[in-house]
């Protein structure tokens, strides 16, 4: 495997685990037996073709997750919309900025 960059960014990937979890993070570093992920958020569906997100192991403090790549059944790009939910919940995504009102008297 190799790590997946665009315009220098480390892109947003949907990994596949053999339990049958699918995990949106950022790809860090890779090595053939090894992948090392960072904001990992799980997907859970929620029927009617809805997905839900949820911080991954969300009872643990986890700044970097190793994955053996033998517990992986695919990496992916996930589609548009995915990675601007992710991006949101993550707090990566650009945020608007309101100007200051005034009064006017």
């Amino acid at each position: 495997m190799a790590i997946i960059l665009y315009n220098g960014e480390i892109m947003i990937q949907l990994v596949r685990l053999t339990t049958g979890e699918e995990i949106l993070c950022k790809i860090q570093n890779d090595t053939t037996t090894l992948i090392t992920v960072t904001d990992p958020v799980q997907l859970i569906p929620t029927g009617e073709g809805k997905i839900s997100f949820a911080p991954y192991m969300s009872y643990c403090a986890i700044e970097k997750l190793y994955i053996k790549v033998e517990h992986i059944m695919f990496i992916v790009q996930p589609e548009p919309g995915l990675i601007d939910k992710y991006k949101s919940m993550i707090g990566d995504a650009p945020s608007i900025e309101t100007p200051l009102q005034k009064i006017i008297t």
